[in-house]
């Protein structure tokens, strides 16, 4: 096995340029997968195969080498401070715990908890807790908010879609399955070696650094925090009544190895007198599917949030919302404004050139009516805010706006924005509480909405006044953090809370809107 060669101490300065380090195959050797790190101070030429893909997650070096530093103080500090995430840059956010992948960083029942209970709301942005069961255990109850993959492929094609960027946002995922024993900690891997592969030319970014296993899986979360799941229940893996389903979801997770995969989508049952979201599988072959019933908190992840018509078949209509991800809320037609990627990926988002053409009259054929809800605190809003828009940054003042201006299921386009001072926290949240109160609302008569076009506007008010001031008044912007309204921050943060309804904040868990 090759020797590893470090550099020579360099000047201890945290700016410098960064050397890469990664774990690799000796090219010239036949031993076992090794620890091998070859490089120069001068260069990052060197040409090295990366190790067994299974060895991704153990890997302790998974960030740049300051060259402030020897490699070998780097080793030294990344084996004994274990706690970085997957690119490095930081520590994990979630305490840890040991558990028996000793590969991959767990968390306990507890702490998955508390985050759902929202307190680590000041310190993570985004929460996605992926469900690894077969859909009748899922069906049978899950934690809220979860949602359902149990194959390679569809993995493969939700990290396609919500691949995260290279910022300071915390975004974290937690894998789990019944006992978090195989199938969990296994997509948990494939995830990364993914990513791995994705982020090749960008070693050691990663699109999903911060990823969890949930010790205990669902059986352990279930007996601690049932309150937590829906349905309150628990239907286990060899569960006598799902044997058949059992062979079936084995040899599908198999297919979805290698791409084939039976589709899975939600849909509203108007015939059913059970929970109104229900499960959608069917084959390539033939139409022929089988409702079960899945959480209500799950109705904004609906890619079929439209009813079905009858002279077209379930798998049509799938293919249908497939092709059509533009869809507005409850699923009757495409966006009327122009959208744009942001990082909020659950979320509809419009630039600002977009919001100042809408304020503007551009869109005056197409739109009926505009509002745009400033999430700022009062002393922002009133500091300079965008002309017309109106001042709601609590859910109580929200839940008055919805419940006055509910609009009726017609031709219209009545379109809301949303924003703060950056569309970072508050005005995403309050967005999606708008969404989720519109689902409960409207629950009798799914997919309908009050308000299906709702927007968020990248960048927020920031972004806003810098590139058009002129449709802003006053023409200024107060910043939250303004040393004149220390007070105030306090004040209206403490507000903000006051307006929630019970004690838990609100998860941020990842919805398809």
């Amino acid at each position: 096995m090759s020797a590893i060669t470090f550099p020579e101490m360099m000047n201890d300065s945290p700016f410098g340029s960064t050397t890469r380090t990664k774990l690799f195959w000796d090219s010239d050797s036949n031993a076992s997968p090794a620890k091998h790190l070859t490089f120069t101070d001068e260069d990052d030429d060197f040409q090295l195969k990366p190790i067994s893909p299974k060895a991704y997650p153990t890997c302790a070096m998974e960030s740049r080498l300051n060259k402030g530093h020897s490699a070998k103080q780097f080793v030294r500090k990344t084996d004994e401070g274990k706690d970085l995430i997957g690119d490095g840059s930081r520590n994990h956010t979630l305490p840890l715990e040991t558990g028996k992948h000793t590969d991959l960083k767990c968390i306990s029942s507890k702490t998955a908890a508390a985050v759902l209970r929202g307190d680590y709301d000041t310190e993570v942005d985004s929460v996605t807790i992926v469900d690894c069961r077969y859909p009748y255990e899922f069906n049978g109850g899950h934690i809220e908010g979860a949602i359902n993959i149990y194959r390679q492929k569809e993995l493969r094609d939700f990290m396609k879609e919500h691949r995260y960027k290279k910022d300071h946002t915390r975004n974290i995922v937690i894998f789990h399955c019944e006992f978090s024993s195989k199938r969990g900690p296994n997509l948990l891997r494939y995830m990364r070696n993914q990513d791995r592969e994705m982020n090749k030319e960008n070693y050691p970014n990663l699109f999903f650094p911060e990823v969890y296993l949930l010790n205990g899986g669902y059986k352990d979360f279930f007996t601690q925090h049932h309150e937590l799941c829906y349905p309150d229940s628990y239907t286990t893996m060899l569960d006598e009544q799902h044997r058949s389903e059992l062979s079936h979801f084995r040899s599908e997770s198999k297919k979805g190895k290698k791409g084939s995969r039976t589709q899975t989508k939600l849909f509203w049952d108007s015939d059913s007198n059970a929970s109104p979201a229900k499960h959608l599988t069917f084959t390539d072959e033939d139409d022929d599917f089988q409702l079960k019933p899945i959480s209500p908190k799950a109705y904004p992840t609906c890619a079929m949030e439209s009813r079905l018509n009858k002279g077209h078949s379930a798998k049509q209509f799938v293919r249908k919302t497939d092709e059509g991800k533009d869809l507005i809320g409850d699923g009757s037609r495409n966006h009327t404004l122009p959208l744009e990627t942001g990082k909020h990926t659950d979320l509809k988002c419009i630039s600002s050139k977009t919001a100042a053409a809408v304020l503007r009259g551009d869109y005056d054929t197409e739109v009926d009516s505009v509002t745009i809800v400033d999430c700022r605190y009062p002393y922002e809003f009133n500091g300079g805010h965008i002309e017309g828009a109106i001042n709601i940054y609590r859910q109580k003042e929200l839940r008055d706006f919805m419940k006055e201006h509910r609009y009726k299921k017609d031709h219209t386009r009545n379109i809301v924005i949303f924003h703060c001072e950056f569309s970072s926290k508050r005005g995403p949240n309050l967005l999606r509480y708008m969404r989720n109160q519109d689902r409960e609302m409207n629950k009798e008569n799914y997919p309908n909405l009050f308000f299906p076009e709702v927007y968020l506007l990248n960048g927020g008010y920031k972004d806003f006044f810098t590139q058009h001031h002129e449709l802003c008044y006053p023409d200024s912007y107060t910043t939250m953090l303004d040393e004149q309204h220390r007070s105030e921050l306090s004040h209206f943060r403490s507000e903000s809370k006051k307006g929630k309804k019970g004690s838990r904040t609100q998860s941020r868990l990842h919805l398809r809107l």
